[in-house]
């Protein structure tokens, strides 16, 4: 692992993702030694916007394949986010996963899985939430391409389903989706598309969580989780 400042001491190994954004493009080969990975959100999510522009993601791609480092990605079309809230104005929690759809991951999954090819990047996508990034990861590791994934517990224990009875306890980013999603990904677990389950760990206080929708933040807490990880190593 690269080195990181207290990892010497620490009691479990760990490293710090930095963020892959336009503006620390002229900076990633000095960050590279400092960490595991380049984070990149593609849609965005709590304190981070996302990157709408292709073009720009290419740079980004092509920037941390040269700094040779691998791309751990949050995987969320921005354009299809935007035209979610916009066709939901007044949405509920039980409308989350149309809000930020499963449309939205995938075509940020092909997206992403096009620009590895283009630049030779290598690239993870973290909490996968859908049957379709699963089946494109699959045909992308078939054709040899150095892709990975891996979800969290609530993306195979929760649907949307639940919404009613949780409310915004299940509000997340990604969305949490449709039963036919979960069994999705607990067969690209079982196959080995998807190489490990994640936390995610995002928690907000009960009184934030109970705001209206709109207002409430998105996450829940996962720490206490255990975490399996079959191959994913950067």
């Amino acid at each position: 692992m690269p080195s990181v400042a207290g990892v010497e001491s620490a009691c479990v190994d760990f490293g710090c993702l930095a963020n892959l954004l336009p503006e620390s493009l002229p900076e990633l080969a000095a960050m590279a030694p400092h960490t595991p990975a380049f984070k990149c959100f593609l849609g965005g999510s709590t304190g981070l916007g996302g990157q709408i522009d292709r073009e720009k993601l290419a740079e980004l791609f092509a920037g941390a394949a040269a700094a040779g480092r691998m791309i751990v990605a949050h995987c969320e079309d921005e354009a299809l986010l935007r035209a979610g809230k916009e066709r939901f104005p007044h949405a509920t929690a039980a409308e989350h996963h149309l809000v930020r759809s499963a449309a939205a991951e995938v075509e940020s999954v092909r997206t992403s899985i096009e620009l590895v090819r283009e630049t030779g990047a290598e690239l993870h996508v973290f909490h996968v939430s859908t049957r379709g990034a699963c089946d494109l990861l699959r045909a992308a590791r078939a054709r040899g391409l150095p892709v990975s994934g891996s979800t969290g517990p609530h993306y195979l224990l929760l649907s949307n389903e639940d919404a009613p009875k949780l409310g915004n306890l299940l509000k997340v980013n990604p969305s949490i989706k449709t039963r036919d999603d979960s069994a999705g990904i607990l067969a690209a677990l079982a196959d080995g598309t998807v190489d490990a389950i994640g936390t995610d760990h995002a928690p907000h206080p009960l009184d934030e969580k109970r705001r209206e929708y709109a207002h409430a933040p998105s996450g829940m807490p996962s720490v206490d989780r255990r975490v399996f990880n079959t191959s994913v190593a950067p």
